[in-house]
């Protein structure tokens, strides 16, 4: 059809071409031309409308092929799906076959079951049958049980009166028994103080100088001074009693000039003209404790200090890290608080050994001031030789007055409070350290047994000495 067309097409502008190119166109030809125009024209129309066609069936012809694909789609997911159906149908089929089983499981076990709720049943008929017997039981039980109850009333009464007669007669035998105690007790220091042992001396040997001890024996006293003690501090009570659990040896004297020499090759004291007898004094602490080490080594003892350093740096503290390794240690050391009073008292319970006065023909200490009711005396203003004066009931010297003395214990006032009554001991750290006894230049109000004085471990006083313990 495109060939036709196009010949129809050239043919008409050749004619037309050749119509006009022969300049001599004539009437009848002139209409020949207008129809040919027209079919020209037409022609054109035609073509047109045919291109248009053309186009529009190109056009539905893609149409048709997106039409076929989507048809072949469809077709494949139509497929598709029956399989998908299938498998569902044959899946369906296995699960209804599995719970028709389970169904039938299912039967067999409630038919079993049903068997186990007869048996039960009958379980819970036969039981109640026996509880109906055991309540009949227990009641009769109860009825006999009722009363046994009241005739153990009775009985019980009866007992509770016996008790009570018992008790009063019992808490009289205690109230006699306690006062029987409390005697005891106060009796106690002094039958220690007339033991035959206690005060007894031993003559000590080193480098030949001779010393003294007295054998402190072991006891119970009561340490610190009652409410109603003249000139008393807050630091010495609440008076307590207090348990010394084994006995010591005790030097009679404070260390003498001419013992310390003898041990350490120095001499310190500063009343050195008052003679080698005199006590030494103007020593701290750490020296009266390297003292008791140098003394012990001299004698084939136990050190009872572990000491560092020299001169003002020296340094000195009790063995181990227990009380009883300090107070069990076999060499010479500087007496607890406790020790030191209980041998300073040796069985009295006044203020003085020598009672609620202390002269200075007794102990050497400031007598221009008088306690109450008992008479002022001298005041030498210096030391004196040991033992020049009165002794205590155990043989002890100068336990009050001539020269304070160094004991073991940390100073705290309130350390009576913190302490166990047996072999009390205060290790705590603390700026000072505690001494005992009064000295020559202090009044006789210092030198009351229960007097607690303090001062650093390093200072040095010409009225401050020591006097050493042994086990």
């Amino acid at each position: 059809m495109h060939h036709w067309r196009a010949l129809l097409c050239v043919g008409g502008i050749g004619l037309l071409w050749v119509l006009g190119a022969g300049g001599d166109v004539r009437a009848g030809d002139a209409d020949v031309i207008g129809m040919l125009r027209r079919l020209q024209s037409r022609f054109v129309t035609l073509d047109t409308r045919f291109l248009e066609t053309a186009r529009l069936v190109a056009a539905a012809k893609q149409q048709v092929d997106a039409a076929k694909q989507q048809a072949d789609a469809a077709k494949q997911l139509s497929e598709r799906a029956l399989q998908e159906a299938a498998l569902a149908r044959q899946q369906a089929a296995h699960e209804t076959a599995l719970a028709r089983q389970q169904a039938e499981t299912a039967k067999q076990a409630a038919e079993a079951s049903q068997e186990k709720v007869a048996q039960a049943a009958k379980q819970i008929k036969q039981a109640e049958q026996s509880a109906q017997i055991a309540r009949q039981e227990a009641a009769k039980q109860i009825k006999q049980a009722e009363q046994s109850a009241q005739i153990a009333r009775q009985e019980a009464t009866a007992a509770k009166q016996t008790a009570a007669s018992f008790e009063h007669r019992l808490q009289q035998q205690a109230l006699a028994i306690r006062t029987l105690q409390r005697q005891m007790e106060q009796q106690a220091p002094k039958i220690e103080a007339l033991s035959t042992q206690a005060g007894q001396p031993k003559r000590f040997m080193v480098d030949g100088v001779a010393f003294f001890g007295r054998w402190i024996p072991r006891g119970t006293f009561w340490m610190g001074s009652p409410e109603n003690e003249p000139y008393r501090d807050g630091d010495e009570g609440l008076q307590r009693k207090v348990r010394i659990r084994q006995g010591y040896w005790m030097m009679e004297s404070e260390v003498t000039q001419r013992l310390y020499k003898a041990v350490t090759g120095t001499h310190p004291s500063h009343f050195s003209s008052c003679g080698p007898n005199c006590p030494v004094e103007s020593v701290s602490w750490h020296q009266a404790a390297l003292f008791a080490n140098q003394l012990s080594e001299k004698m084939r003892l136990p050190k009872c200090f572990v000491c560092g350093g020299e001169n003002d740096a020296l340094r000195c503290d009790g063995i181990g890290n227990k009380n009883s390794d300090y107070l069990g240690c076999k060499g010479w050391r500087l007496p607890t608080e406790a020790e030191w009073e209980y041998a300073a008292r040796a069985g009295t319970t006044s203020p003085f050994h020598t009672g609620p006065c202390l002269s200075t023909s007794q102990a050497n200490h400031n007598g221009s001031f008088a306690l109450a009711n008992c008479p002022t005396g001298d005041n030498r203003k210096k030391t004196i030789e040991v033992c020049s004066l009165a002794r205590n009931n155990w043989g002890l010297c100068d336990v009050h007055g001539n020269v304070y003395e160094w004991v073991y214990d940390g100073y705290e006032a309130a350390a009576y409070r913190l302490l166990k009554e047996e072999d009390p001991i205060y290790t705590k750290k603390t700026l000072f350290r505690a001494m005992r006894g009064g000295g020559w230049q202090n009044y006789a109000q210092t030198s009351r047994a229960a007097f607690r004085h303090r001062t650093a471990a390093t200072d040095r006083y010409t009225d401050l000495g020591f006097r050493l313990v042994k086990r």
